[in-house]
């Protein structure tokens, strides 16, 4: 029986594969705009494989044998779909359905968050007690809404810069770290940082959850990021693709990662216990 195997790109994300259809059946994938993906087809020796919307998914694409299967490798050349079909004479046996979709559109689709004891290597999150002991408390009283910095010494560590795709509010040395994080971000994923955006970094309130617990956000050392404008949705157990490229790096330069928290939050990102530690001593007095 002929069948597409779609290998999965990365993550596998932006891919919808079903492992074995009858004959007729629809496999379905989608590939960014200009970019270019492998798929294979097994059990398909003679028969002709092409695009019927080759305006979108060009039948110029290159082949390759790997054992008993065939490799193709297409591209996007334009938005919309095309059915890749493949057959004997004049009939179809199988299809794959390409969509070629925006970078920005498979960027933000949402997939599994990835397995937690995966995430974030080597570095542990920052708590309460570890803060108030190397900061002190932001404010004297706290509510589930924003309320003002007024912690003197604070305050006055705190700046206002553009870090690339925008500007960020917050702790001075959290704020340089995170400009170091995005020109990692545009030299290697520079489809995120063109679609990056931020919902605040300095908010000085309790955790979502908690009417006890104060927000890593209060002392201006977490941040809250967007894909296109669009919001990562908190403890749905699943996280936007884009978020899950840039997490690696975030974590090379000692962020860690909502992600991986029990109750998972994949847009915010924070200092971990040994980059505040190390903040903590580029304060001014």
């Amino acid at each position: 029986m002929a069948h597409f195997l779609v290998p999965p790109n990365g993550s596998g994300v932006g891919y919808d594969v079903d492992s074995k259809l009858a004959p007729g059946s629809v496999w379905r994938m989608q590939v960014p705009l200009g970019s270019a993906h492998d798929i294979t087809l097994g059990g398909g020796a003679g028969l002709f494989v092409r695009s019927n919307n080759p305006g979108v998914v060009p039948n110029a694409f290159s082949e390759s044998q790997n054992g008993d299967l065939r490799v193709f490798t297409l591209s996007g050349a334009a938005l919309g779909t095309s059915m890749l079909e493949a057959g004997k004479g004049e009939q179809v046996w199988i299809s794959l359905q390409v969509q070629v979709v925006s970078p920005a559109a498979l960027l933000v689709q949402l997939i599994p968050r990835p397995n937690r004891g995966t995430l974030n290597p080597g570095l542990s999150a920052a708590d309460n007690h570890l803060m108030l002991q190397l900061f002190g408390a932001p404010r004297s009283t706290y509510s589930k809404t924003d309320q003002p910095l007024t912690n003197p010494r604070l305050k006055r560590n705190m700046t206002t810069a553009s870090v690339g795709p925008f500007r960020a509010h917050g702790m001075a040395p959290a704020v340089d770290s995170l400009r170091m994080v995005m020109t990692d971000i545009r030299a290697h994923q520079p489809d995120v940082y063109r679609i990056l955006g931020s919902i605040g970094m300095l908010v000085c309130r309790y955790m979502s959850d908690s009417t006890k617990l104060i927000s890593m956000h209060s002392w201006g050392t977490a941040i809250d990021l967007t894909l296109n404008r669009v919001r990562d949705k908190r403890d749905d157990g699943k996280v936007q693709y884009g978020l899950t490229l840039i997490a690696p790096i975030f974590n090379r330069h000692g962020w860690y990662w909502g992600g991986g928290f029990p109750t998972e939050d994949g847009m915010h990102f924070e200092g971990s216990r040994a980059a505040v530690s190390k903040w903590a001593t580029q304060l001014v007095p």
